[in-house]
């Protein structure tokens, strides 16, 4: 790959893609840098073309763009490594898939966020690893506690926190978290900015009722790196600890908390609590 004044390299993560015409096809792409890249890939959906197989979505690519006025053009690429691969049941590809919208609307063209690039790297490493566990109770867990992990992660990165959360200390397991508070329940606003002892009823129209403990796991998976969350999560049987209603309940919060942060409709999230019910 030679790079020119009108060309760059860059390492990439296919975030999605948009057909256009009958064999080209517009990627959406974060790269190493945290920075959106957004690009056609000529040939990219023509079976035996250069292109093809190196641009599905979660592939890793090393690229070389031509620079173009409103969309580059990626006209070499190679995989970095083999692509993340999450097709084989339809709520883990959901759940990546709602990593991926999150990061679409943070990343930007003009802005680097090496964070950015790091955690979903990271996540999507950890979703894949996790998702091969037994039974399919126990993946439905871990796809939605890593959503929300991440989905929290990098909102907090970027100065979304939400009130209401607790400091967790880094000694304490999930296992034991989870098993504290169950009795008792707070109040969750995402218009209103988070957890809450109690809540006016004039104060936001939409509020749940929830385990105390959720504020204490969200905190929990905040302040926890992935190897941590990895560790945590393969040897924690947490079907024992979280029902499916708890985990319906996590993913309309993660989903509450981004859309209202982020002002945007997220319909991946939306298809994701579809599954759930």
């Amino acid at each position: 790959m030679v790079q020119s004044a009108h060309s760059y390299h860059a390492t990439a993560l296919v975030l999605g893609q948009t057909k256009l015409g009958e064999t080209d096809v517009i990627l959406t792409m974060l790269s190493s840098t945290g920075q959106q890249i957004r690009a056609v890939a000529k040939g990219g959906r023509k079976p035996g073309s250069k292109l093809a197989g190196k641009v599905r979505v979660f592939s890793l690519v090393e690229g070389l763009f031509a620079r173009g006025k409103n969309l580059d053009i990626l006209t070499e690429a190679k995989l970095a490594q083999e692509p993340f691969a999450f097709e084989g049941e339809l709520l883990v590809l959901s759940a990546a898939s709602a990593i991926a919208n999150i990061v679409h609307l943070l990343s930007y063209p003009d802005a680097q966020n090496p964070f950015l690039w790091g955690a979903t790297v990271r996540v999507l490493e950890v979703l894949q690893n996790l998702t091969r566990a037994a039974t399919q109770e126990e993946r439905a867990l871990r796809s939605v506690l890593l959503v929300v992990a991440h989905t929290f992660k990098i909102l907090s990165h970027e100065g979304w926190q939400p009130l209401g959360l607790t400091r967790v200390p880094k000694t304490q397991l999930l296992i034991d978290l989870l098993s504290e508070k169950r009795g008792e329940n707070m109040i969750f606003s995402a218009e209103a900015g988070g957890f809450f002892d109690s809540l006016a009823t004039d104060m936001a129209a939409s509020q749940m009722s929830l385990p105390a403990s959720f504020a204490y796991l969200i905190s929990f998976l905040i302040g926890t790196t992935y190897d941590e969350i990895e560790d945590e999560l393969t040897r924690t049987t947490l079907h024992t600890l979280l029902s499916w209603g708890d985990l319906s309940n996590l993913t309309h919060v993660c989903h509450a908390w981004a859309s209202s942060q982020l002002d945007a409709r997220l319909k991946s999230f939306e298809y994701l609590e579809k599954l759930l019910v």
